[in-house]
């Protein structure tokens, strides 16, 4: 995603903040100096604009089938069915192998921060 403003500090910069395509919207809002409504799903990503450090935030996603979530680190998905799979983006095997059987302590804390409710 590129996002570029007149008042922008630190052009040409880039970051692996997780950020969501929902964020899209309360930024231009924020940027346009515009009140967020408050139907407007995601949160601005002015913060991130400006803070080079910044962290962002999980990004969330939900299907029929299945509920992800992705953090700076991990991927956790859910299916319907129960099965959970875990990666970590850490390592050089990004989504290749899961690891959820090795940290269900982990697997556990995402899926509560994903706060779904199956099916």
């Amino acid at each position: 995603m590129i996002i570029h403003y007149p008042e922008m500090n630190y052009n040409g910069s880039k970051t692996d903040a997780i950020v969501e395509t929902l964020d899209i919207f309360p930024t231009l809002c924020d940027l346009a100096r515009v009140k967020i409504p408050e139907f407007a799903q995601g949160v601005s990503l002015k913060e991130i604009l400006e803070n080079q450090n910044a962290t962002g935030h999980p990004a969330i996603s939900y299907k029929t089938d299945a509920a992800t979530i992705r953090t700076a680190t991990h991927r956790l998905t859910v299916h319907k069915d129960g099965f959970i799979e875990l990666y970590d983006h850490t390592t050089t095997e990004n989504e290749t192998k899961n690891i959820a059987n090795k940290h269900p302590e982990l697997a556990e804390e995402l899926k509560n921060t994903l706060k779904i409710k199956m099916y």
